[in-house]
């Protein structure tokens, strides 16, 4: 007797759950639901891998070219001590004169160089890209970080670069106004003093002018 009490209260509980053929639904559902994630996948790779190849193919036409040109601009500014940049995939490197392997273009480096680094690609690639007509270059404080021996290499290189293109520099710096207007000839714009916005104030307004060099 109790065993067969036991078996009905087995039975019972059995009867009470969910189907073999809602079971089966829910499986199939589910493996619905996987064969649409796999095809969004293969969707995704196969994006994945054209955006790549695209890329491999426009760094094997053009990044040769405009490393080679980045490379010249690089020595200038640095007044020799970097003489070469190349890119391995997505990373770039940076060849000093006085070591026999290429650096990182990243960090140890120092911010300075890094802007050297920069500016000598953004230079590189406008000239690259330039089509039927060279295309004015806008630089904003291109040269805040640079020291008393980078900044006059930095002048002359953008004097070269002047003899081929309008190159419009804004700056807070007055002495670097001046160093471009003395080196480059460059004609030095001042702006009007922009009015603070806020609380006036019982000290009176800084009347400083902000000078913006155009190297032309």
């Amino acid at each position: 007797k109790d065993e067969r009490e036991k078996l009905q209260t087995e039975f019972d509980s059995l009867r009470g759950e969910r189907s073999m053929s809602d079971i089966d639904g829910e499986l199939a559902a589910w493996g619905e639901r996987e064969a649409r994630l796999l095809r969004r996948r293969d969707r995704w790779a196969l994006l994945t891998a054209v955006v790549n190849e695209a890329e491999d193919r426009w760094r094997e036409r053009h990044q040769p070219a405009v490393l080679r040109s980045a490379s010249e601009h690089l020595r200038r500014t640095t007044g020799g001590r970097y003489r070469r940049l190349s890119a391995d995939g997505h990373q770039l490197y940076v060849q000093r004169d006085d070591l026999p392997y290429p650096t990182r273009a990243g960090h140890p480096l120092s911010r300075a160089t890094r802007e050297q680094i920069f500016l000598a690609l953004r230079v590189a690639m406008a000239q690259h890209l330039d089509g039927n007509e060279t295309l004015p270059m806008l630089l904003d404080e291109v040269m805040i970080h640079w020291d008393d021996e980078r900044r006059p290499h930095g002048i002359e290189m953008l004097k070269s670069v002047c003899e081929e293109r309008q190159v419009i520099v804004f700056t807070s710096q007055v002495e670097l106004a001046r160093a471009l207007s003395s080196q480059a000839g460059a004609h030095v714009i001042r702006t009007p003093a922009r009015t603070p916005i806020g609380p006036v104030s019982s000290q009176p307004a800084p009347t400083v002018n902000q000078p913006t060099p155009t190297p032309a």
